[in-house]
């Protein structure tokens, strides 16, 4: 069935407003023909329009243009999917000598490396990193799974592709992507780095949002992180990169990419991880291919890869046996909007009852974040309840871990702080040496673990910043 432009402008002023997003674009690819809706502003204290050719960060889905760019040096013939890295890179290393052995592009881009996120030992030090940083982190990020087990989702990853990019093809990663890619395609409206981006006319400003409340975020620069998720883009320009896929790597009578190479990115290689979020049963068989999620709604097999930084949200989904693709782009944090809108679009499309997504996101999203608060309340019980085994003085320290780099815990009166987010916090006493890191305002509960030599002085601290590593990112005091 046919997608309707006023149905389509109509979903998403209604959106908009449920959901309290300053702006929300989108366009449709069905058949060959674009149609683009939208509504909102790019920046609510000017209160300036958005529109089709209004730049969003595209976050994540950046990382689909690095697994094009790894399919480019394929078909060129540099890399195969399945060599190990060390074939291209060396001195390459990661955390253990099987894992710098073995681990492929494949590996990378379909997050079946073992190693979770790891985000915290970048994230929270921006302004102190660039991409050959990166690399060198990654032989310090422990795996919490056997490689090719099961797909952790991993940002170091697609940095250490675009990386290798840029080592094989002596250009900078951007740079050769947008040569092979984005002028072939006439995606001008495609930035990478902060100056382009900041300096453009038409920028969408990202935005936290609750029900009634909108707070800006500033603009956070990563393409120090390589292809992790640095673009923006526009619906006008991104469409194109939806019909791209769409023809199988084909503009006009330009082949850019082997049509096998497009379908080995679309081919189920591992399972995608069980995460405690949202799960709807018309969703089913979740795996990832290179790069792309591939999952199956109420049976359709539905391509896709989602985004989210800054205040920044965006998905692009394809469904390649019905030429048909969709890229939403909102500059508010509300993770309802993107998913409730493409589910109606495919109950539409493929002529299936109305599923009331609207009111079934609200009733799970609050019970999702009565859940959060629960456990989070049920932490902080845990606090205060045991004396303190020793001198607070036996703390006090830098204390470093190689890729997260330094925390600093220091005496304020009769407690203990933590220098965490460019604040000074509290932290609260559990039991023997183990303290907790409690921040209200996003109802974290951090565990922390401080740990003693056989003589009793303290020589590093356990800190719990990627949860998929059970004992914590071990810290070591510096003297």
């Amino acid at each position: 069935m046919k997608i309707e432009q006023g149905w389509l402008q109509q979903t998403i002023e209604e959106l908009i407003k449920r959901f309290n997003i300053p702006s929300m674009q989108v366009a449709i690819v069905q058949e060959g023909k674009v149609i683009c809706a939208g509504s909102g502003v790019r920046e609510v204290e000017k209160m300036t329009l958005a529109n089709e050719d209004t730049i969003y960060s595209i976050a994540s889905i950046t990382k689909t243009f690095v697994a094009a760019g790894a399919s480019l040096l394929v078909d060129d013939g540099i890399i195969t999917w399945d060599e190990p890295i060390l074939t291209y890179l060396p001195d390459f290393k990661m955390y253990n000598e099987s894992l710098t052995q073995s681990v492929t592009m494949r590996d990378l881009l379909s997050h079946r490396t073992g190693i979770p996120r790891h985000d915290k030992s970048w994230s929270l030090r921006r302004d102190q990193l660039q991409l050959t940083d990166i690399i060198k982190n990654i032989s310090f990020l422990e795996p919490s799974q056997p490689l090719r087990h099961i797909a952790q989702y991993n940002n170091y990853m697609f940095a250490l592709a675009a990386y290798i990019i840029e080592q094989l093809t002596g250009k900078a990663w951007d740079e050769f992507i947008t040569d092979r890619l984005l002028k072939p395609l006439k995606m001008n409206n495609t930035f990478f780095r902060k100056r382009n981006i900041l300096e453009h006319t038409n920028r969408a400003k990202g935005y936290q949002t609750t029900a009634n409340k909108t707070v800006a975020i500033p603009y956070g620069d990563i393409y120090f992180m390589g292809g992790a998720g640095c673009i923006s883009s526009s619906i006008s320009d991104m469409s194109k990169w939806v019909q791209f896929h769409l023809n199988e790597g084909r503009i006009g009578d330009l082949q850019l990419i082997s049509k096998k190479t497009i379908k080995e990115l679309v081919t189920p290689i591992v399972a995608k991880e069980v995460i405690p979020w949202i799960q709807f049963p018309e969703f089913s068989d979740h795996s990832y291919g290179i790069c792309w999620l591939i999952s199956y709604y109420k049976g359709h097999k539905i391509v896709s890869k989602s985004g989210g930084l800054d205040g920044f949200l965006s998905d692009l989904a394809i469904i390649p046996g019905l030429d048909f693709g969709i890229i939403s782009l909102t500059n508010g944090i509300n993770h309802m909007a993107i998913p409730i809108l493409e589910n109606m679009i495919y109950d539409k499309l493929y002529g299936l009852a109305d599923s009331k997504w609207m009111d079934r996101y609200e009733e799970e999203f609050k019970k999702f974040r009565n859940i959060a608060k629960e456990d989070f309340a049920k932490e902080k019980e845990r606090v205060g309840h045991s004396i303190i085994p020793r001198d607070l003085q036996d703390y006090i320290g830098k204390y470093t871990h190689p890729a997260y780099g330094d925390y600093v815990v220091s005496q304020k009166g009769q407690k203990l702080m933590m220098t965490y987010r460019g604040k000074l916090v509290a932290i609260s006493h559990v039991i023997a040496d183990n303290f907790m890191l409690i921040i209200e305002s996003s109802n974290q509960a951090i565990p922390l673990q401080f740990h003693a030599s056989l003589k009793g002085s303290i020589q590093g601290l356990s800190i719990g910043l990627e949860s998929k590593i059970s004992n914590g990112i071990f810290f070591k005091k510096q003297v």
